[in-house]
């Protein structure tokens, strides 16, 4: 166990990994036995699944929603997601929940991770949800 060189907000942890959001700048840092690694991520609601952060980028903040997007960090590929989402979680570390707030309505989306299929669950005014 080492002595942070900044202050973090969020903390999750993954194996014998560390991930921690640092205060103020939003940076996403890995720390692990090898020290502290400043990953070129930014936000403060992340997951960690095998190889990949799911977050959402708080760079892209606008109107209560931010992109959602995918690290891998191995390869230091990013990939966006979806945009304009308010909340997200992760089911079976397989298939991504998601908030997406399109202009004042939401909609409800399963993303899988897999194929990057996107399955509708739920949009404000739909018939189905009445009741």
């Amino acid at each position: 166990i080492q002595e942070l060189s900044f202050i973090p907000i969020s903390v999750l942890t993954k194996d014998s990994t560390i991930y921690a959001s640092e205060r103020q700048s939003h940076q996403i840092v890995k720390i692990s036995s090898k020290g502290e690694e400043r990953l070129p991520i930014y936000g403060t609601y992340y997951q960690v699944i095998d190889d990949k952060i799911i977050y959402l980028d708080s760079k892209t903040y606008e109107n209560s929603c931010f992109t959602l997007v995918e690290y891998n960090v191995n390869t230091g590929e990013s990939k966006n997601i979806y945009e304009n989402v308010f909340d997200f979680n992760i089911l079976e570390n397989k298939y991504v929940c998601i908030q997406h707030m399109p202009v004042q309505t939401a909609e409800y989306y399963i993303y899988n991770l897999e194929t990057g299929e996107n399955l509708l669950m739920y949009k404000e005014g739909d018939s189905a949800w009445k009741n």
